[in-house]
């Protein structure tokens, strides 16, 4: 299942413009390389993508989210359109992967600034921690695959 895994992030880092080490802080993250857990929330597997989300975005129904290649490919599909919404802004589109786009852009309104730190003070703090933790697992997975060449 890792390899399966590993191939599709790869697959999805190249069609979607992402790095490899992003995609799999944002699924160490998300569901800790379980392709079939469920949050409170109702999101599934390895990139807790919600149903109505997935539906929407990808066009894909509830129990196609524990394929890994769907579900991957949707996450990815997503967080890039997600970038496109801020404008390249990594940070707020990690953050809205978690909060909601519609959430961080009232976020940036009420605190009148697209900076991160002022943003997140009118997020939940599930939401303040969740880019912070996205990037510095991909810092961990990029010196770890460099250690590895």
């Amino acid at each position: 299942e890792w390899r399966k895994i590993l191939k599709s992030v790869a697959n999805a880092s190249e069609k979607n413009q992402l790095p490899e080490e992003l995609i799999l802080a944002l699924i160490k993250k998300e569901s800790s390389f379980r392709r079939k857990v469920v949050s409170r929330s109702g999101a599934v597997g390895l990139t807790q993508i919600k149903p109505a989300t997935a539906k929407y975005e990808c066009g894909l129904s509830a129990w196609q989210l524990t394929d890994i290649d769907l579900n991957i490919q949707c996450g990815t599909s997503y967080l890039s359109k997600l970038l496109k919404i801020f404008n390249g802004r990594l940070d707020l589109a990690i953050t809205s992967y978690n909060a909601g786009p519609g959430a961080v852009k009232r976020a940036i309104k009420r605190a009148n600034s697209k900076d991160l730190g002022k943003v997140i003070a009118f997020l939940s703090q599930e939401s303040r921690e969740f880019a912070p933790k996205v990037f510095r697992y991909s810092k961990e997975i990029s010196s770890q695959s460099k250690e590895l060449d």
